[in-house]
């Protein structure tokens, strides 16, 4: 086995200076881009006037992923990215000190997938409904996350139950972790 030189991906983003005389995309060639915990000044308005054009007009999906110091919470006056972003009300959940020398089973919070986070193909460890609700039980707590509450037109997916509330549509909602929200033509 051997380790590739180079990533088949590109390592660095070249944005144009003005995306507006842009007649291609750097995100044009892929379905979907993936954003991690990067620092905003790494991310200059070009780009995210790219990524906007990329779901709104030309049906990309564009996933979040919530990162410990970037983001979405070192963002200021993002407006774009809070369009886009499916939740408001960003609420860090941090379970760290003595709980993390629980066993994994026994410490941080657990993920409860939503009746449409059930029927996602992404969200499956088994096709078989039961065992794969088993799975979820089991798995490691989490201990750290962000939660919001979904916007009107987001499907939330999973969300972090609070300690003792049942799950309801208000809960799920108000305590949202994955959520998925079209805009424009993509989502």
């Amino acid at each position: 086995m051997r380790v590739l030189a180079e990533t088949f991906f590109p390592r660095r983003l070249d944005v144009p200076q003005d995306p507006s005389r842009t007649v291609d995309s750097p995100f044009a060639p892929f379905d979907v881009v993936i954003l991690g915990d990067v620092p905003q000044a790494q991310l200059p308005p070009a780009a995210w006037e790219l990524l906007d054009r990329f779901v709104r007009d030309e049906g990309g999906t564009l996933v979040i992923q919530a990162g410990k110091r970037h983001m979405p919470l070192g963002y200021n006056r993002n407006t774009i990215l809070e369009g886009l972003l499916p939740v408001t009300g960003l609420r860090t959940l941090n379970r760290t000190g003595r709980e993390d020398e629980a066993p994994p089973s026994e410490r941080g919070f657990r993920l409860t997938l939503t009746p449409d986070g059930k029927q996602e193909t992404f969200l499956r460890f088994s096709e078989d409904a039961e065992e794969n609700d088993r799975i979820w039980d089991d798995l490691p707590g989490q201990t750290w996350g962000l939660i919001g509450e979904a916007k009107g037109e987001a499907t939330v997916l999973a969300s972090v139950l609070p300690a003792g509330a049942k799950q309801n549509l208000q809960t799920e909602r108000e305590n949202a972790v994955i959520v998925r929200q079209q805009a424009g033509f993509g989502q």
